[in-house]
């Protein structure tokens, strides 16, 4: 059974900057029995600063993921340990530009994820019992559209 809670706050910041403005999100997971919350961590979060004025739209984003468990458990030694990756973070950053020229509608979009390169470890039941390391590394796409 999954059952959980999400909480959104939107605030235009328009009084400030015409266009300017935040979005945070919290979601909370419960998940019964804990063998079934395989790849489901207990709460994540991000916090978004935006700005879209005239054509031009920026999002930049900071995401938390808590440590998710990824395996049923092993016994080593009589001991029974579960396998988790660690808490997780990643900053994001999302911007386009609309714009015409030469008869089409355009656009120009950028979309980087992990901007700040983070990576996170595998671990057994305690930290200290690191699995691996992973480093996703980051990703950017640059595009462009053009419609008639």
């Amino acid at each position: 059974k999954l059952t959980g809670q999400e909480l959104m706050w939107v605030q235009p910041l328009d009084n400030v900057v015409d266009g300017l403005g935040f979005t945070t999100n919290y979601t909370h997971f419960h998940v019964t029995p804990d063998a079934l919350g395989l790849g489901i961590p207990k709460y994540t979060y991000n916090v978004t600063g935006f700005y879209e004025h005239g054509g031009f739209s920026a999002h930049l984003s900071y995401v938390y993921v808590d440590k998710i468990k990824t395996g049923t458990p092993i016994q080593a030694n009589n001991i029974v340990l579960d396998a988790y990756n660690e808490a997780r973070h990643q900053i994001d950053l999302s911007a386009s530009y609309k714009f015409k020229a030469f008869g089409l509608d355009q656009s120009i979009t950028l979309d980087a994820t992990n901007l700040d390169n983070q990576g996170f470890k595998s671990y057994y039941t305690y930290t200290n019992l690191t699995t691996g390391f992973q480093s996703p590394g980051q990703t950017i796409l640059l595009g462009w559209r053009a419609s008639y």
